[in-house]
């Protein structure tokens, strides 16, 4: 996991998007290289459009139905649990 990175945050911060999505986008090809799938968790990635090569999970989006999540919660559902009743 790799932190924060406060050159990109300011640029947001200085309404440079663009300049900000560049260098998202260029660290995202760099981690795909080396990595299974990147988890952009913070709610400032959550309008990346971006895809590297590998699975990009995001806050907002993907990051909170992951397969395995759906999976579950589908044969819950199917099994009348929790779920069924809207608790999941």
């Amino acid at each position: 996991m790799r932190p924060l990175s406060r050159s990109r945050f300011a640029a947001l911060l200085a309404g440079n998007r663009a300049g900000h999505d560049q260098m998202v986008h260029a660290e995202m090809d760099k981690l795909a290289r080396s990595v299974d799938a990147i988890v952009l968790g913070q709610i400032s990635l959550a309008q990346i459009q971006h895809r590297p090569g590998v699975p990009v999970l995001q806050v907002g989006h993907s990051g909170l139905r992951t397969p395995e999540v759906v999976e579950r919660s589908e044969a819950r559902q199917r099994a009348g649990g929790a779920c069924a009743a809207g608790a999941c």
